[in-house]
């Protein structure tokens, strides 16, 4: 942005802007005099040892396997054995990580500096990392992976230990409902038993008490008649055995105390301990900001075996009781236990990493303190939310909008002016949005489909001939780069991953093209950040069209939506979960896509299932400025109140579809009693807590700076706040602020039928922009076929650029049509046009050719006299 402000400035002042050359000799100079910089830290401070500890990265051993080889690996399994392996190899790399830490320190990467020089590191061959001309290069290389690989592998750490935990919890809920499915008829026999003894024992009374009362018995007539009604009584009893009674006594005592939930986490103690101890046991964990309990009694596990004495204030008191004291302690069941704590604290925000790059405290993913303070209106400004600077200010402004839309939406509601808006016989809200008129009839699809079938290879080649897309690819190492591969190289590749055919399968099945450049190509050139640059390149000519504005309902109001796609991941990932709904037995992703009104995909990311959309709303809003978003919708799980306050911090109307709207509480700045009087039927469900919002604003401000600065990344910024204690101050006045967001929009929602319809309307296009996913990435069963989030998103980030390519290319097609229609022709395709979808993909072939011109068609590759004489008796 600074740079662009002074081109401004500059052209402006009709002063002479640098040319090429000269900027690319600047900035390439700046970079020279940064790592020169480095290499003098490192010249300065390297010791003997230190230089050692570096050099014995690349010396093999027994088994011939170098150390550095070994770093690289991310483990993404939960077996345990895995896991062993890694907590060993993980205690190698902290050897090495302590041995350079003063060299770390010294060098102050940031994690962008680090992540590039250690990303060259886990590209490179072995020839290529001996090869610098000066040695302290190749170290700080290797202190920058080092730096790297440590932090990753501890985030990578904590996300084994919580899922695992996760599923012990698992485990334990499932043989529960067993164990109850089975112990039901038991547990009833019980209660009714005893039910029955206590009726039995109160009609005895009661009939020894009547009995007392007779006075047509004498004081003895009255003893035996009550001698006789308790040894009718007491054979009753003895119908039960004591055998039963027992049983009985302890599966009352069981419910009661949940001591089954207690036995069955016990036996699941040991395999959890074998998984997770050794984590526990060399994970560096802050103690200056995490929870003082927590932290004691993780020292006190690493030190030895837990025994009486160990800390017990993190456990309630049923779970000190199942645990016992003395003789009766019982040392799985604290284990088990105390893994559920850790857990439980690391997604809180309780425990926190020393060095990570996911399991920081939240107030070191913020500005600090200090520069808040010192550059608070200078941050602002940068930031644009200037005019949230003054809480009265910004609340004041609100305060006239949420009452106008009770005021509107109410007297609307009273004079029947909404037909769509009522009250049913039972008293209940009812809204309802009529769909928009639609004619069956010549679609888009029908002109592209009469071309015949285009291959896709054609797509990308005439799309590449106009965009030159792939000129933005850049080698990782741009410096000394060597020859660059021919533009058909990266379209393979685009189509390799993309299709989810793979590099190396993709280059056999190619002609053309060399397996070894290919998979050099997609090492080297292939990032995420790359391949965004490249989608935004095919947006940018979109947009120079005429005909994507025909899909555009308001010029002046830029329309997205996002949604998240399901795809099973079919290998080992952490990032992997269950969803027996989308996923079945098997553990996949989702796949969050956002696209405007013109049907072109501006941004992608994948997550967890298990986390919910609206955490990464922010992400695609503020990362991508290739599209202007001014109103964006989402599904049911894109939004929360927290999410209804950032949109409007960033000035978007987020508009959602909302499923049972009528259910959603609102909230007014005004108590129900002020409508009432005006006899007004939608009242506000309590009023807006004002002085949560004042206290923590200016905690608001600098978390919302935060986020549009990109001190870090949105979606970091919202686990970490989200996952924390309930009752974090600054996200309840958040939530507290987005009510008031919320309330505005639910209130114009009732009210207006149009805004529902062109929300139904652009939520269709990322259902059908899904569809059109489903077909593009049809290999391997549409499965993931990669492990981490990078690779995934990689693989998704190629896909996606074959789809806006599609797009382009049908807008293209289109176009040329209009050009050679007369006017009345031009009138009616248009009117085809605005009523279709450009995002069309049946004419498109993904899956190649057949070709039958080939001798080899007509050629046995079988020698059947010899398969046929083949005599395998004498070899079994």
């Amino acid at each position: 942005l600074t740079f662009l402000e002074v081109l401004d400035f500059l052209l402006k002042n009709k002063i002479e802007v640098p040319s090429y050359y000269k900027l690319a000799k600047m900035i390439s100079g700046a970079h020279v005099d940064q790592e020169a910089q480095f290499l003098k830290i490192l010249d300065d401070s390297l010791s003997t040892e230190t230089t050692q500890k570096l050099d014995d990265l690349l010396i093999s051993d027994e088994e011939g396997v170098l150390p550095l080889n070994l770093f690289k690996v991310l483990n993404q399994s939960l077996k345990t054995r895995e896991i062993q392996k890694s907590v060993d190899r993980f205690c190698d790399l902290k050897d090495f990580f302590e041995g350079i830490l003063p060299i770390v320190e010294k060098l102050n990467l940031s994690p962008e500096s680090a992540s590039y020089y250690a990303t060259w590191v886990k590209k490179a061959r072995i020839a290529q990392l001996t090869q610098f001309a000066e040695k302290n290069k190749q170290y700080l290389h290797f202190s920058a992976f080092i730096q790297d690989q440590f932090y990753r592998m501890q985030d990578n750490f904590l996300e084994v230990f919580i899922k695992c935990v996760q599923a012990s919890k698992n485990s334990a809920e499932n043989q529960l409902k067993a164990l109850d499915f089975l112990t039901r008829g038991e547990k009833k026999s019980a209660v009714k038993h005893l039910s029955k003894s206590h009726k039995g024992y109160k009609s005895l009374v009661e009939e020894i008490k009547s009995t007392l009362t007779l006075a047509t018995l004498t004081d003895l007539g009255k003893l035996q008649k009550i001698a006789e009604l308790i040894s009718a009584h007491e054979i009753n009893a003895s119908r039960c055995n004591e055998k039963q009674l027992t049983f009985f006594e302890k599966s009352l005592a069981s419910i009661e105390k949940d001591q089954n939930y207690f036995d069955v986490l016990e036996k699941l103690s040991r395999s959890l301990q074998q998984k997770l101890s050794g984590i526990l046991r060399v994970i560096s964990f802050n103690s200056e900001n995490s929870d003082h309990d927590l932290m004691e009694a993780i020292n006190a596990f690493r030190v030895k075996d837990p025994n009486p004495s160990f800390p017990r204030k993190i456990f309630t008191r049923e779970e000190n009781k199942a645990i016992g004291y003395g003789k009766e302690f019982k040392v799985s069941l604290y284990k088990i236990l105390m893994f559920f704590r850790v857990a439980a604290g690391i997604k809180a925000g309780a425990l926190n990493l020393k060095h990570s790059y996911q399991y920081l405290s939240i107030q070191d993913y913020l500005i600090d303190d200090m520069t808040w303070m010192k550059e608070r209106e200078s941050l602002l400004k940068a930031a644009n939310l200037e005019s949230f600077s003054d809480f009265e200010q910004t609340i004041e402004s609100l305060k006239p909008q949420l009452h106008n839309c009770y005021v509107l939406t109410n007297k609307r509601l009273l004079k029947k002016e909404n037909p769509y808006l009522f009250f049913n016989k039972k008293g209940s809200l009812q809204i309802k949005t009529p769909p928009l008129p639609y004619k069956r009839g010549e679609r888009i699809a029908n002109f592209l489909e009469d071309n015949g079938y285009v291959s896709v290879l054609r797509v990308l080649s005439e799309i590449h001939s106009i965009t030159k897309f792939t000129d933005i690819f850049k080698h990782h190492n741009v410096k000394y780069a060597k020859a660059r591969p021919s533009f058909e190289t990266f379209i393979a590749g685009i189509v390799g991953l993309g299709c989810n055919i793979g590099a190396s399968k993709m280059a056999q099945i190619s002609t053309g093209i060399r397996k070894s450049t290919l998979l050099n190509t997609v090492n080297w050139y292939f990032k995420k950040e790359t391949l965004l640059k490249v989608n935004k390149a095919l947006i940018k000519a979109i947009s120079k069209l005429e005909l994507p504005n025909l899909f555009i309902n308001n010029q002046d109001q830029k329309h997205g939506s996002s949604d998240g796609q399901k795809f099973v991941v079919g290998v080992d990932s952490l990032m992997a979960g269950y969803s027996h709904k989308y996923f079945g037995k098997e553990k996949g992703v989702v796949v969050c896509t956002f696209i405007d009104e013109r049907q072109a995909l501006f941004h992608l990311l994948v997550h967890k299932p298990s986390e919910r959309e609206s955490t990464y709303v922010s992400e695609g809003l503020l990362e991508d400025e290739s599209v202007n978003i001014d109103m964006h919708s989402t599904d049911t799980h894109g939004y929360t109140e927290a999410v209804f306050a950032a949109t409007h911090f960033y000035d978007v109307f987020f508009a959602p579809r909302i499923k049972n709207v009528t259910k959603q509480a609102i909230y007014g700045f005004y108590p129900k009693s002020v409508y009432k009087k005006k006899g007004y039927k939608i009242l506000p469900t309590r009023s807006i807590n004002l002085k949560i919002i004042k206290k923590q604003w200016e905690s608001i401000l600098r978390f919302m700076t935060s986020l549009k600065l990109k001190e870090s990344s949105p979606s970091q910024l919202f686990k970490r706040l989200s996952s924390y204690a309930k009752d974090h101050p600054l996200y309840r006045a958040l939530k507290e602020f987005g009510r008031i967001i919320k309330s505005i929009f639910i209130l114009t929602y009732y009210n207006d039928v149009e805004l529902r319809q062109r929300i139904e309307k652009q939520l269709s296009r990322i259902e059908h922009a899904n569809r059109f996913s489903s077909a593009v990435f049809y290999a391997n069963n549409k499965e993931f076929k990669c492990a981490t989030k990078e690779e995934q998103e990689i693989t998704t980030a190629c896909r996606v650029i074959i789809q806006n390519a599609i797009v382009l290319w049908n807008y293209l097609y289109i176009s040329q049509i209009l050009t050679r229609c007369s006017s009345t022709e031009k009138e009616d395709l248009i009117k085809i046009i605005k009523k279709s979808s450009i995002m069309a993909w049946a004419h498109v072939n993904f899956q190649g050719e057949f070709d039958f011109k080939k001798q080899a068609v007509n050629k046995n590759s079988f020698d059947m006299k010899k398969i046929l004489a083949l005599d395998l008796k004498e070899v079994a």
